[in-house]
C-alpha cells in the first residue's frame, strides 16, 4: 500500500495581508484573554471591598462590645470595692454590738445578783415587818359585820363592847379595854368591822372562847342586838385581828381545807393552822406556799 500524505490548505497569505479588517486567530486569543482578566479583577475588588467592610463593620462592633465590658468591669469593681468598705463598716459595727451586748450582759448578769440579794432583803423585812404587827395586834379582838350608827361616837364603841362582855359572861372593866375603833368599808357603808383591844392577850383568849361556846350553845347566834343595837339584825362575827398577809392565808386555808378533806383549819396568836383529823399533828402554814408543798 502506498504511504499517504495529507498537506494542510493552503492560506492564501495575499488575501489576509490585504484585508486587515479580518481578525486573525491569533487576535481572538488575545481579546478573549484580555476581556477575561478585566472582569476577575472586577469582581475581585469588589469582594476585597465587602470584606474590608464587613471586617470594618465586625471591628466597630468588637470594640463597643470591648468597651461595653471594659465599662462593666469597672462598675464591678467599683462595686467590689464599695462592698469590701460596706462588709468593713459592718464588721466594725457588727464587733460594736457584740461589744455592747456583752456588756450589757455582764450588767444584766450584776442587777440579777443584786435583784436576788434585794429580794432575800425585802423578804426578810416583810417578815419583820409581818411579825411586828402580828406583835401589835395580839391582844385585839375584831368584830365583823357590825351596823353603822348614825353620828357614832366612840362611847358608842365602848358600850357596845362592854354589853357584848356581858352577854358572854365577862364583864370587862375601863382598864381591861385599852381601845376601840371602826374601820370603814368601802364595799359596803351599812357594815362594817369593829376592832378593840384588851389589856392582855388571856383576856382576848377567854373573850373569843366565850364566843365559841355561845355560838356552839345552840341558842340563837351572836348578832347585833347583842351589841345592844335596834333595828334589823345583824349577824356578827368574832375573830383575832389579823394582818392583811394572814387573813389571805386564812382564806386560801379555809378553801383547801374543804377541797382536801381536812377537818380543822384555825387561827391563834395571829397564825394560820391545819390538821387533818382529830389527834394528827397540827399543820402551820406560814406562807402560801405551804398550801402548795400540802398539795
Amino acid at each position: 500500500m502506498s504511504k499517504l500524505t495529507r498537506t494542510p490548505p493552503q492560506i492564501n497569505i495575499s488575501m489576509s495581508a490585504s484585508n486587515p479588517d479580518l481578525p486573525t486567530s491569533e487576535n481572538l486569543r488575545c481579546d478573549k484573554r484580555r476581556r477575561l482578566s478585566g472582569d476577575e479583577r472586577d469582581s475581585s475588588t469588589s469582594m476585597q471591598c465587602e470584606l474590608q467592610k464587613l471586617f470594618a463593620s465586625l471591628e466597630l462592633k468588637l470594640l463597643h462590645r470591648i468597651e461595653t465590658i471594659e465599662k462593666d468591669v469597672r462598675e464591678i469593681k467599683c462595686m467590689s470595692t464599695s462592698s469590701q468598705e460596706t462588709n468593713q463598716a459592718i464588721e466594725k459595727s457588727i464587733s460594736f454590738v457584740t461589744n455592747q451586748l456583752t456588756a450589757l450582759e455582764d450588767k444584766i448578769d450584776k442587777l440579777e445578783d443584786n435583784r436576788k440579794v434585794i429580794s432575800k432583803e425585802i423578804s426578810l423585812l416583810d417578815s419583820k415587818c409581818e411579825n411586828m404587827e402580828r406583835i401589835m395586834r395580839k391582844s385585839c379582838i375584831e368584830i365583823r359585820n357590825v351596823p353603822k350608827i348614825k353620828n357614832e361616837k366612840l362611847n358608842d364603841l365602848f358600850n357596845m363592847i362592854h354589853t357584848l362582855s356581858a352577854k358572854l359572861g365577862l364583864k370587862l372593866g375601863n382598864s381591861d379595854l385599852r381601845d376601840v375603833y371602826r374601820i370603814n368599808n368601802k364595799a359596803n357603808k351599812d357594815v362594817s368591822s369593829v376592832i378593840f383591844e384588851v389589856s392582855n392577850t388571856l383576856l382576848k383568849s377567854c373573850f373569843l372562847e366565850s364566843a365559841k361556846k355561845w355560838n356552839r350553845s345552840g341558842s340563837d347566834q351572836l348578832n347585833s342586838t347583842h351589841l345592844g343595837l335596834t333595828g334589823n339584825v345583824t349577824p356578827i362575827y368574832i375573830s383575832e385581828c389579823l394582818t392583811a398577809r394572814a387573813k389571805r392565808i386564812h382564806y386560801l386555808a379555809r378553801d383547801f381545807a374543804k377541797t382536801h378533806s381536812y377537818d380543822f383549819c384555825w387561827t391563834s396568836n395571829g397564825l394560820v393552822y391545819l390538821r387533818k383529823k382529830s389527834g394528827d399533828p397540827y399543820i402551820l402554814i406560814a406562807h402560801e406556799g405551804k398550801l402548795e408543798e400540802l398539795k
